[in-house]
């Protein structure tokens, strides 16, 4: 029987990923269903925990020694799962993710024979800031000089980031830091970027793939890129707003230890060396694209 792999990257929050699991556990279809965990060096006892929870035949469970980021990371588990099972689909799944739809499979599944889609991307709500987050853009490419000015923005900021620091340390006190606004459209659309959060898999894309994602990104990014390789290779994108998920929205980047200081420069470096990463494989200075 072809298997739908559930990957779930999990780092220290030990709440978020059993109401992922529990989701997942949830849905019809339990008798294709693989989960796994594969946690990315987590600082606390979390991942002792899951596996003390979860003594379950659908769920594996992977340790990463070191913090890889989240593409090597969730490369590693996909092709652990190439190894194990003959795969239907693959969903990539943050570790604060919640499926609601018991027939969420079915409903995938119908969307395969509709579209043939590569890869498929839900509509994912975050209540926190009452936003559906997904897709991120109408368009699959970032425009490289909008790509430019982001990094050279990036840059100042880290060049005067104590400066900058106060600034946002003020706005943040003060309840003024803006939220990223979402130009969503909920309806059927093709060849968009979807949220990285939640990204579905078919055998149109397994089947050329060794890797999921480009491996040279930490964090971010990671769903830029892959919407790159698929318009190089036409490969099929769909957002099917009526898949619906729920997006706890963070929750693990904000366990990364060190003060809001420390945590907000990880978030810029981190931002800024993949966008010049993505905009080197859009100038085509980078020979790896079809990692």
């Amino acid at each position: 029987m072809k298997k739908i792999c559930f990957i779930i990257l999990h780092y220290n929050t030990f709440n978020e990923t059993c109401l992922c699991v529990d989701s997942i556990l949830s849905l019809d279809g339990q008798e294709c269903i693989e989960i796994i965990i594969i946690d990315n060096a987590s600082k606390n006892d979390s991942y002792q925990e899951l596996q003390k929870k979860y003594r379950h035949e659908k769920i594996l469970f992977l340790k990463n020694k070191e913090n890889l980021g989240f593409s090597r990371a969730n490369n590693y588990a996909y092709n652990y799962a190439r190894q194990l099972f003959s795969l239907e689909f693959v969903i990539f799944a943050n570790n604060d993710i919640c499926f609601l739809q018991k027939d969420f499979i079915t409903r995938v599944r119908n969307e395969y024979n509709h579209s043939h889609f590569a890869l498929l991307g839900p509509d994912v709500y975050t209540p926190r800031i009452d936003q559906h987050v997904s897709p991120i853009s109408r368009q699959m490419i970032m425009d490289k000089k909008q790509l430019r000015k982001k990094i050279l923005k990036s840059k100042i900021m880290l060049t005067f980031f104590p400066l900058y620091y106060l600034y946002w340390s003020y706005l943040n006190k003060h309840g003024k830091i803006k939220e990223l606004a979402y130009d969503v459209s909920l309806e059927y659309q093709e060849n968009v970027l979807l949220s990285g959060s939640c990204i579905i898999c078919s055998p149109e894309l397994l089947k050329d793939k060794t890797n999921i994602f480009y491996p040279e990104t930490y964090f971010y990014y990671e769903e830029y890129i892959l919407a790159y390789w698929c318009h190089l290779h036409q490969k099929k994108i769909v957002f099917q707003p009526s898949l619906q998920i729920i997006h706890l929205g963070g929750i693990a980047t904000k366990t990364i230890s060190g003060n809001s200081k420390s945590k907000l420069k990880f978030i810029l470096q981190n931002d800024a060396s993949s966008a010049k990463i993505y905009l080197q494989l859009l100038e085509g200075n980078l020979p790896n694209i079809d990692f």
